[in-house]
């Protein structure tokens, strides 16, 4: 999933958006304030992507990030031969 830090008075936002909804790519909206205070791993992902960029919006998150594994338990290993 992608999600896209923004403001309600950044031209380059709205623009970001509306290419987005232009090229029907999904995507969750967020206010810019959570890279401040992050509230969960997202928003934390998203202070480390804003601080390389100067913190510059939008800030654009793909998340869970390429090439992690998600819900990997023990009987994925064993199911593929893994164990």
């Amino acid at each position: 999933m992608r999600y896209i830090y923004t403001s309600k008075d950044c031209p380059k936002c709205t623009l970001l958006k509306a290419e987005y909804a232009k090229n029907n790519i999904a995507f969750e909206e967020r206010d810019a304030d959570r890279v401040k205070m992050p509230r969960d791993d997202i928003d934390r992902e998203a202070l480390i992507e804003g601080s390389l960029g100067n913190m510059e919006l939008p800030i654009e998150v793909e998340w869970p990030p390429a090439g992690v594994l998600t819900n990997c338990g023990m009987e994925d290993f064993t199911r593929y031969g893994l164990s």
